[in-house]
């Protein structure tokens, strides 16, 4: 499996696509993923996926029911993916301690994990896992945006008051360990107070058994992004194309690596599994200060700062991932694509398809080794 993550990982983040274990390369957003059509699921096309308003908007409108499901024509064997369904998504996080930090696109990413993991705080959704996850159905029944709002409340950042969106939902379990699930808002990643607040939701008589972070980029490009003191349109405001440089590039990975130092590292050591939740497509917007290789500079930036390196120089041409520091990165790029709301935040299924990856990552052994007997 871990070739099969790295595989995604690697040709979303060097070449902005997706290569099946084949070697076939596909658009990002095509790997793995199955439209509803006449006789059964059938793969995506191309064009789908890249120009998604190529007839009229209908793909788009369909992306929300499209399923990723790399079982559907590959051997579990062979990649080492299994898929969980609502059983077994349960049994994978349960007596586990784990937190995830990030933006608003990776606060949708832990809403994602709660509900599979039978302990949803969505917006709409009785907390029930039956009632929104039949056993007859791939994946949850959930809203098409959380807003931003959970069962909770608003969940954002403010970095000009210090304020971060934090859960840490605790479930007793009757045997053994409760089962902890927790969430950081991020903006900046190194800024002391958000660290502190971090140091503070972990404490160390319990090491978290995974940490999953998402390396913030946006206030790189939007600097007042979470300045709610500002005016929608002042806060809109894109640094000029003069403002970026390498120094700018080589921050982003720099304060993400200080982030795991200091609220994990130093302090749990070997006792936790460090994962990096990679960067999902950018809006078109970043291309206008940043260039056509602005996703490429940020990924450059950020394997830079946590030691990660990709690459496919082998024969047969196959992705290798190291990585310096024992950081594991998950794709969120060659399983995206275009798969969004609104150009930043992920459909809640290509939600569902990152989640799977972050459950085959912490229970290898755990789900099913075949779909077959889903509709």
């Amino acid at each position: 499996f871990r070739s099969f993550s790295a595989q995604l990982y690697c040709s979303g983040a060097a070449d902005q696509a997706c290569v099946l274990p084949s070697g076939t390369r596909l658009s990002a957003g095509q790997c793995h993923w199955f439209k509803q059509g006449p006789s059964g699921y059938e793969p995506v096309a191309a064009d789908e996926v890249v120009h998604p308003s190529v007839d009229e908007g209908r793909s788009k409108n369909r992306f929300p029911r499209d399923r990723f499901d790399p079982l559907r024509t590959l051997s579990s064997d062979d990649i080492g993916y299994r898929y969980f369904d609502r059983e077994a998504s349960a049994a994978c996080v349960r007596h586990k301690r784990i937190f995830v930090a990030g933006d608003s696109t990776t606060r949708d990413t832990f809403y994602e994990l709660m509900t599979l993991a039978g302990h949803t705080i969505m917006n709409g959704l009785v907390n029930d896992s039956k009632r929104y996850w039949d056993n007859r159905q791939y994946e949850p029944q959930v809203p098409l945006s959380s807003g931003g709002r959970d069962a909770r409340g608003l969940c954002l950042g403010n970095r000009e008051k210090h304020l971060a969106c934090m859960r840490d939902e605790v479930f007793p379990e009757r045997h053994g360990a409760d089962t902890r699930l927790g969430y950081h808002f991020l903006s900046t990643s190194n800024g002391t107070w958000e660290i502190e607040q971090a140091v503070g939701m972990m404490e160390e008589e319990r090491a978290p058994d995974a940490v999953f972070v998402q390396c913030p980029f946006y206030e790189w490009f939007k600097p007042d992004s979470y300045n709610y003191s500002l005016t929608r349109e002042q806060r809109a405001r894109i640094v000029e194309p003069k403002e970026i440089g390498p120094r700018h590039y080589e921050a982003i990975g720099k304060s993400c690596l200080e982030y795991f130092d200091k609220a994990v590292v130093r302090r749990f050591g070997l006792q936790t599994q460090l994962f990096m939740l990679g960067m999902p497509p950018l809006p078109g917007w970043t291309r206008a200060v940043g260039g056509a290789e602005v996703e490429r500079k940020v990924f450059n930036s950020i394997h830079r700062g946590l030691g990660i390196r990709c690459d496919n120089s082998s024969a047969d041409g196959t992705w290798q991932l190291t990585s310096k520091f024992g950081i594991t990165p998950i794709d969120r790029y060659a399983i995206v694509g275009n798969r969004r709301r609104d150009m930043i935040h992920p459909y809640f299924n290509a939600q569902f398809a990152i989640v799977q990856l972050m459950l085959n990552h912490i229970c290898p052994m755990g789900g099913s080794t075949s779909t077959a007997h889903l509709p």
